[in-house]
């Protein structure tokens, strides 16, 4: 049961983001990182929306760097480096 609603949660997250509903998205993706602290793509996701929506730099260089870490093979790989090193400026 715990990973249907997981499921859900996360594709009710994409759809918040894609409407630009990005509180509810947010709220969507910290629940994935809930149920789910392994999933890379919802650090990602939260570390995008809290440094180009809200301006935390401080969550988005956590959740990016958890992106990372969990996906060290990631092909975005060098621009969210770079991005992490602008925001930790």
């Amino acid at each position: 049961v715990a990973f249907i609603n997981y499921d859900k949660v996360k594709i009710v997250g994409r759809i918040f983001a894609k409407e630009k509903r990005y509180k509810e998205a947010a709220k969507n993706f910290e629940e994935c990182v809930k149920l789910n602290p392994e999933d890379a793509n919802a650090h990602y996701n939260l570390g995008v929306i809290y440094q180009y929506e809200y301006g935390d730099r401080k969550a988005a260089i956590y959740h990016l760097k958890k992106y990372l870490e969990l996906e060290p093979k990631a092909k975005d790989r060098k621009d969210v480096e770079f991005l992490l090193e602008l925001l930790e400026r």
